[in-house]
Formats: C-alpha cells, structure tokens, sequence
C-alpha cells in the first residue's frame, strides 16, 4: 500500500522527564513527544524538521502523593516507514527506563549533582542531595502494535504475514522474520518486570534486577514490532482492546457481506489479568506516524478497507449524498450506498456509480470519511476519552 502523504508524526520519550508525572500520582497518565517526520515515497513536499512538541496528558490522580509502581505499555505503529521511527525510540530508552528506575541527585536548586549513583538502591552520594522522586522499584513493560487485521476486510487478513493482526497481545519477537527469537519475559507472561530490591521482592519469583539487561530487552522488543503490519494503523483501538474492552472478541467472519464477531479472546484477558494492576500507575505511549485509523468492528464498516470487489476489481466505495459536501454533521449526509434520511430531498444526490481512483485512494480511506463517503467508519473518539476517564465501561 502506498503511504498517505499526510504531515507524520513521530511519538518519543517525554524530554520532560517523568518528575512531575510521577509526583503527582496520576492513575493514568499518556505520555506522548510528537514532532513531524516525512514518510518515504513522499516527494511532493519540502522536508523540513520541525522542533518536537512534548505533551504530557495526565486523566485522573490517586488520592497517595507519589507511585510506587508502574505499568507501562507501548503500542507502536508497525505499518511501513516505521523503522526510523522505532530506531529513535530505541534510541531514547536508556533515559525513558533510566529516569524511572534510577532517577538522578539534585540539589536544592533542582539541579543535577556532580556524582550520581550507580543503581537504584544507593544513596545520593552528595551530601545535601536528594533524588528527583524515589526510584521506581516495581514495573510492568509491555509492548503491543497498531495491527488488528482487516476487520473483516480483504486486507490484513495474515494469512501470509502474521504482522497484519497482533490481535492486540504482547509481543515478544526480537524480528518480524520467521524464526525470530523471543524476548526472555516475566514467567513467560509476555512483558517485562523491573523488580530489583534486595529485601522485599514485589514479584514471585523476583523479577529483573539488572537495569541495563531491562534496557536492552526493551530494545529489542521495540524493533520487534517491525514494519510490515497493517496499513490501518488501530493504534487508539489496539491499547483500548488490550486494557479496557470487556469482552475483546476472539474472531470476525463475514456471512452475507456482514462482519460478524463471536467469541472471546481468553488469551488478550490473561495478558491484561497479569500485566495491569488495580493500585498502580498506567502508562501509554503511543509511536506512529499517521493519524489513527480504527475501524469499527461488526456490520460493513469493513468496507473501509476493502480493496477488491467480488470480480477481483478494485473496490470504491459508494458516493456521498449532496448534504455532505457542505455540512458532514448534516443529517441527510449519507452514503449513497444508503437509503435517503427521512424528510431528505435526494433530487440533488449525484449517486451514479462509485469513486473514482483520484477520489478514493485507499491510503485516504481514513481522511475525512463522512464529508467523502457520508459514512464515519472509525470508532468515536469519545470512546478512548471514557476508557481513560471513566471508572466503568
């Protein structure tokens, strides 16, 4: 698939640091550096660098003043041209796991002393210094990516590529290569636990105590996610279905052009029962570097990734009614590939035929969908804004 052109953007660690997040003792915090990057194959505009903008989003706070623990998910964009992307977050995570779990000395001023400490369980070596906040000695890390199949679709099917459909489990490949190895994880649970203290293992058994062994299999597990997922990158959809959905369906079918879901995926519960805790602070960060792309799953929404029709054509999707091309919130803005609103004239709807090639490329399939198609088919994004808030879904 040929990438959209869009301006990209690149998630990285927060060059803020993870002080202020940590002493405010959010429940959830989703931490997320953007800053725009150009997409290969993308020669009709100008390359320029733009200055990162970090943001810090924290939903809710805890009623304690600082976290003495932390579960941190990555969800990383494994669709073409991530690569790059991947390196710089491999790049930062020395200082994106070093600040957790081995905060640096300041004096009164805040500023860093001259000597740091080694590990996490030694003092400040400085007399009169302090740490930023108490080191973290109690972590979860795990890794998931933006690919969640077809939904139903002709595309993404893994039928020869696994990578399309993740299914939004951990992953814990080193590559996206047949017989690529896998990450050593946490009783083979699928993520990473930080657990170094010497007196009171919070884990059993204890979890990892070497903080460069932490660092570099959070590496590795980073440039497993590859870059040859799913081109509809679900990276809002992905992070809510591991953590929040409360029957996260197992398969979808199609009977009679309508996607169907059954089941319930047991092994995505087990993943979410053991790596998320009830009394810790829940980190996203969220790495892509194109705008979300997450399908509705169930009826035709599928439609919005379909390629070919059932002739083996390529696939367009229907026409808007007239009302769209001037307000999309209208309501007589439709498909036409629907039944008129009630009470909506239909004599202006140029409903002939379907999109051209120019009007519906696929890698715009999720650009402005209900002006161009007179149908949203991504999720709301009211949806991700509850999951975060809301004390039940």
């Amino acid at each position: 698939m040929t990438r959209d052109c869009r301006t990209s953007q690149l998630a990285a660690a927060p060059k803020r640091g993870w002080r202020n997040v940590l002493k405010m003792g959010a429940l959830t915090a989703a931490v997320t550096a953007l800053s725009a990057v150009a997409a290969p194959g993308c020669l009709d505009r100008p390359l320029e660098p733009i200055e990162p903008r970090p943001t810090s989003t924290i939903v809710e706070r805890l009623t304690q003043s600082s976290v003495d623990k932390i579960d941190l998910l990555l969800v990383i964009d494994n669709s073409g041209s991530m690569a790059d992307k991947q390196n710089i977050l491999q790049l930062a995570v020395p200082d994106l796991v070093g600040q957790l779990v081995n905060p640096k000395c300041v004096d009164d001023a805040g500023q860093p002393s001259a000597q740091q400490p080694t590990g996490p369980l030694e003092a400040c070596p400085e007399p009169g210094s302090q740490r930023e906040f108490e080191p973290v000695v109690d972590i979860h890390i795990g890794i998931i990516t933006s690919s969640l199949g077809g939904h139903g679709s002709d595309t993404c099917t893994g039928s020869s590529n696994g990578s399309d459909n993740d299914f939004a489990h951990l992953i814990v490949r080193e590559s996206t290569a047949a017989n690529a190895a896998s990450v050593p994880t946490w009783q083979d649970k699928g993520f990473l636990v930080w657990d170094p203290s010497t007196d009171a293992p919070s884990h059993t058994p204890q979890g990892e105590t070497n903080q460069a062994t932490l660092i570099d299999n959070v590496k590795k597990m980073v440039g497993g996610a590859g870059e040859v997922g799913c081109g509809f990158e679900a990276t809002l959809e992905s992070w809510y279905r591991f953590l929040v959905d409360p029957d996260p369906f197992e398969k979808v079918t199609l009977k009679k052009d309508v996607a169907v879901l059954s089941g319930t995926d047991k092994v995505l519960l087990a993943q979410r029962a053991d790596f998320l805790r009830p009394d810790s602070l829940l980190a996203i960060i969220m790495l892509s570097d194109e705008n979300d792309c997450s399908i509705r799953d169930g009826g035709q929404f599928y439609f919005a990734a379909q390629t070919h029709n059932k002739n083996n054509q390529l696939y367009h999707l229907p026409k808007p009614r007239a009302a769209c091309l001037t307000d999309p919130n209208d309501k007589c803005c439709r498909s036409c590939g629907q039944a008129p609103a009630p009470g909506c004239d239909d004599s202006k709807d140029a409903c002939g035929g379907g999109l051209s090639d120019l009007e519906d490329k696929l890698n715009l399939r999720c650009f402005d969908q209900k002006r161009r198609f007179g149908i949203d088919f991504l999720q709301p994004i009211s949806r991700y804004v509850s999951a975060l808030r809301d004390s039940t879904i």
